[in-house]
């Protein structure tokens, strides 16, 4: 269940306090945030490691042994610690911070024409919508989004346009607080005015997660350009399904009437928390940059 319903829980069974512990872990990266400002109990919540708590346990009830106790039964084992008093100073403090837009280029020949890689790098999704992925996983990873694959795919893209450059300025645009409401892209298009002016294409790496075959999509708003996609090579044997834009489709990039490709994928879900890359999986992220490589180089040549 959430935070918010444990201590309301908590609350409305007599408890002045809650402590919540990571379960079966106790290192400092496990952590997840309470989001404090979503709710007021009316009672204290905190979070502390097992190894700050389990002093107080007698050995008879080791906390480990609780732990897997209501893990097994998921059922209360509730029990008075005797002896034990203790007293909790909290010092908060907040801090501002602003996160902007990160921008590269790789010069070309043709410095009156560009080719812009944009890409989110950070999350700023609604209240909703962190309740819901919490709610269904119990968890949220902020630090590892949907778009690690794609910011893992712009670096490598940099190093092969850096080895070997295209004939044109390639821009790769590192966006910031994207998402829900594209607010990265609308800073991108008025700080990059210039260049997205003269851009012959934009692209838009977007929520491909894993590299699932039969699951990436590309669109775009010119069809040679989806048609350049589909004569790649790494196209056919990823299986990618490629095709025109969705009239529904309102990045603000569109409205500048450019050349724009989104790349996406169906399977819009976070990953799971113990879900680890297998080796057909980096196979898979080789292919996918390939295909946008190839692409792009397609697109740059006189």
């Amino acid at each position: 269940s959430s935070y918010e319903y444990k201590v309301k829980n908590a609350q409305k069974n007599g408890a002045v306090g809650a402590l919540f512990i990571k379960a079966m872990g106790d290192s400092a990266n496990v952590f997840e945030p309470v989001i404090v400002d979503k709710f007021n109990s009316g009672i204290v919540a905190l979070q502390a490691n097992r190894g700050s708590l389990e002093r107080y346990f007698p050995k008879k009830k080791a906390l480990i042994d609780q732990e897997k106790a209501i893990r097994e039964t998921k059922s209360p084992k509730s029990f008075i610690l005797p002896n034990v008093k203790t007293d909790i100073k909290l010092q908060s403090e907040a801090e501002a911070v602003s996160y902007t837009n990160l921008y590269a280029m790789i010069e070309g020949d043709d410095d009156n024409r560009n080719v812009i890689i944009a890409f989110p790098y950070d999350e700023a999704l609604s209240d909703k919508k962190i309740e819901d992925y919490i709610k269904k996983q119990n968890k949220f990873f902020y630090q590892s989004g949907n778009n690690i694959s794609d910011i893992a795919a712009a670096i490598e893209l940099a190093r092969r346009f850096k080895e070997n450059p295209a004939p044109v300025n390639i821009v790769f645009a590192a966006l910031s607080g994207d998402e829900p409401n594209l607010e990265g892209v609308k800073k991108m298009v008025e700080e990059l005015d210039e260049k997205v002016s003269n851009s012959s294409a934009i692209f838009y790496l977007d929520n491909t997660e894993k590299v699932h075959k039969k699951h990436l999509i590309i669109n775009s708003n010119d069809p040679l350009i989806v048609e350049n996609f589909r004569n790649v090579e790494s196209f056919k044997s990823m299986n990618v399904e490629a095709k025109e834009l969705d009239s529904r489709d309102n990045n603000p990039i569109i409205n500048k009437n450019k050349k724009f490709v989104r790349v996406w994928n169906k399977l819009r879900s976070y990953p799971p928390a113990k879900r680890e890359w297998k080796e057909r999986d980096y196979e898979d992220l080789i292919e996918y940059i390939n295909l946008l490589e190839q692409t792009i180089r397609n697109l740059t040549r006189d």
